[in-house]
């Protein structure tokens, strides 16, 4: 009965041309707030639903997680690492996860931290990092960036190196993937973490950093991040929406490109997927000791 109810309101609702917002939101990145990138999605699930909708983009990631946890937002394009803070602090959130892009497990490199320093350096590898990490400047993305700071972090559990302000001389961020390797290339920073997807890009267009860098660390695939959906939904209206984003590859599959091309990790994106909570558990278990994991999530979380 409660079902047939729910369904008949939001029949009436979208007949009475009812002015219910969808908000929509996601965060910058750089300089692109990717509101045009969710614009055709978002014009999609007006006429789906009837409801009006808006774009938002808000300035960073943990902005974001801010927007979300004050229920500024009904349906939210959150990143991996951004998700994975909601779900580790004690503040509260009114949203569950809904889906997220795969890609084809025979993809390969598809999103990926590296971690780069000089040819001239005298770090070959991750052991000989961690025996002279004291005397080294490292140089992240961005504190809310997934494959910029969090796995990278992740990575140099594998080495010991459990918190990294107090195992390097520094830690800076350069404030984006392209940044952090030029911070490198011009001795600002000794060990540079970032995307490995925007190394190959600038390694393409500039060639001869190949030969000025050496890749010391490279990650497992990183899962992509997921969509957020408000717990306060109507139920009707939630399984539109997810049957919409379950559907886009082969409805409207110039929506989905549009949404890959706000995020360069989602180029071997094929479709979405429904996920749970515990979607990301697998990744996070790949690294280190449980609690030195949990620790770097706990650093950021609060």
């Amino acid at each position: 009965m409660k079902k047939i109810l729910s369904t008949t309101c939001l029949l009436l609702m979208v007949i009475a041309g009812f002015t219910q917002e969808i908000r929509i939101a996601t965060y910058r990145y750089s300089t692109n707030d990717r509101v045009a990138n969710l614009e055709p999605f978002a014009k999609l699930v007006e006429q789906k639903t009837g409801f009006r909708t808006t774009v938002k983009s808000y300035p960073t990631v943990l902005a974001f997680i801010e927007g979300i946890r004050n229920n500024e937002v009904d349906l939210a394009m959150i990143n991996t690492f951004g998700y994975l803070l909601l779900q580790t602090s004690a503040k509260p959130y009114p949203m569950d996860p809904a889906v997220a892009l795969t890609v084809p497990p025979s993809s390969k490199d598809n999103y990926k931290t590296a971690i780069l320093t000089r040819s001239n350096s005298m770090i070959k590898d991750m052991a000989t990092l961690n025996r002279s990490a004291k005397d080294q400047r490292l140089a992240l993305v961005a504190v809310g960036s997934t494959s910029g700071n969090l796995v990278p972090r992740l990575g140099l559990t594998g080495i010991g190196i459990d918190k990294a302000e107090s195992a390097f001389d520094t830690v800076v961020y350069a404030g984006t993937h392209k940044a952090a390797i030029e911070w490198l290339l011009q001795d600002k920073a000794d060990i540079a973490a970032m995307g490995h997807d925007a190394y190959l890009k600038m390694a393409q267009e500039e060639p001869a950093i190949e030969g000025q860098l050496r890749t010391i660390w490279l990650s497992p695939e990183i899962p992509l991040g997921p969509v957020l959906f408000h717990k306060s939904i109507d139920p009707k209206l939630k399984e539109t929406l997810l049957q919409l984003l379950l559907g886009l590859h082969t409805s409207q599959p110039e929506a989905l490109t549009s949404i890959k091309n706000g995020w360069t990790e989602a180029k071997q994106a094929t479709h979405y997927i429904t996920i749970q909570a515990n979607h990301y558990f697998p990744f996070l278990q790949q690294f280190g000791k449980p609690e030195a994991v949990a620790a770097i999530l706990e650093q950021f979380a609060n």
